[in-house]
């Protein structure tokens, strides 16, 4: 093969699939509820997603900080070793800012408990005494350049001994 004809393989290779080199990422599991929604973050700390495991028996080998490997372009995850099935990504909730910090910060919750980049994040509507721990609490971005609740000696007081109505 002459190299006019090799570099033009070559260029075709690569306009033809673009970001074919993205690999599916590790992921830790950080929380499975009872329906099955499984909760993970991507490594090293990036984007958190959800996908859901229907089947009882594959649900019951997950265990909270088990890996996962997700492809974000495909909106699949594979168990880590298992080649099928593969999950659908149905929820991305966020990711660390890239710049670490500009970005606004919002309350959401149908109690106010969560301090998220995204606005308008609902939740179930329990309440827990908690909760109100976080009505003086500073959301904000934190040194990760996540949004998080800002741990101050008077939030922790009040989660250690939330206030009883």
């Amino acid at each position: 093969m002459s190299r006019r004809r090799l570099a033009i393989v070559w260029l075709a290779v690569l306009v033809v699939a673009p970001g074919a080199d993205a690999a599916p990422v590790s992921a830790v599991i950080s929380a499975i509820d009872a329906t099955g929604v499984v909760t993970a973050r991507e490594e090293p700390p990036g984007r958190t997603f959800q996908f859901t495991v229907g089947d009882v028996r594959e649900r019951a080998r997950l265990k909270v900080g088990g890996n996962v490997q997700a492809d974000f372009e495909a909106k699949t995850v594979r168990l880590r070793g298992v080649p099928a099935p593969a999950y659908t990504i149905i929820n991305i909730i966020g990711a660390p800012h890239a710049t670490g910090g500009s970005a606004a910060c919002y309350r959401g919750g149908c109690s106010g408990q969560v301090c998220s980049d995204q606005s308008g994040v609902i939740t179930t509507c329990e309440y827990r005494p908690e909760y109100a721990c976080y009505a003086n609490a500073r959301c904000e971005r934190q040194a990760d350049g996540r949004c998080g609740w800002t741990k101050t000696a008077q939030l922790q007081s009040c989660l250690q001994n939330p206030p009883q109505q």
